[in-house]
């Protein structure tokens, strides 16, 4: 099961149906047993174990589709864009991460209580997933630092450096180069053109370096 905070109203319907619907399949369960083990000494024992297997995975399944039924009341309005999030271009895909960490920055800057993945999300009418990733992407490029709290089961994100330093072109320049930068492949390492083309592209994230998110 994934760890993550579930509201208990969005888990009250789903959970009331999941165990009514285990009680049934239980009910049915022992039941059967019953009348199978009555038939035969021998081969009615015979019937035990594929009757447990059958019950086994009729209540797991059961489990599932009680956490599923929760997780789509909680994710409800994330639904409509969820799909779409999957395809970003790498321009919405860059912009969207300005604009978290722009949001980030300023209730940094006001002295607030730092985001969580779902306070972020709730705020921004961003799919939980998406954001998730996003921020996970944040902090592996050293722009945000993860801070967990006393239980460790809430994440919160805060600047890991000056916001007043942290500038568009930065942004997009850690974005780039985020992961191993160093190619191995010998069409890499014989290509002659391929050190200009890297130049080339770095010379492409060279817009208004000026900007800070704080200015955003």
């Amino acid at each position: 099961m994934p760890n993550t905070h579930v509201k208990w109203r969005v888990a009250l319907f789903p959970g009331f149906l999941a165990g009514v619907l285990f009680q049934v399949v239980q009910y049915l369960y022992i039941h059967y047993q019953i009348v199978l083990s009555s038939y035969n000494a021998i081969y009615g024992s015979f019937a035990a174990l594929p009757m447990f297997m059958i019950w086994l995975n009729i209540s797991w399944i059961i489990c599932l589709i009680g956490a599923q039924i929760s997780y789509a009341n909680q994710s409800v309005d994330e639904y409509a864009f969820n799909k779409d999030s999957q395809n970003l271009t790498r321009c919405d895909h860059d912009s969207l991460c300005i604009l978290l960490l722009s949001r980030i920055a300023h209730r940094f800057s006001e002295g607030m209580p730092p985001y969580t993945i779902h306070t972020l999300a709730s705020e921004t009418k961003l799919p939980h997933s998406l954001v998730q990733g996003l921020l996970y992407e944040l902090a592996a490029s050293g722009l945000l630092s993860e801070t967990n709290d006393d239980s460790g089961t809430r994440q919160f994100y805060q600047p890991s450096q000056d916001i007043h330093r942290i500038t568009i072109n930065n942004i997009i320049h850690r974005l780039d180069n985020q992961g191993n930068g160093r190619i191995s492949h010998s069409w890499a390492q014989e290509n002659i053109n391929w050190d200009k083309i890297r130049q080339l592209r770095a010379s492409l994230s060279a817009i208004d370096g000026e900007t800070t998110i704080a200015d955003l």
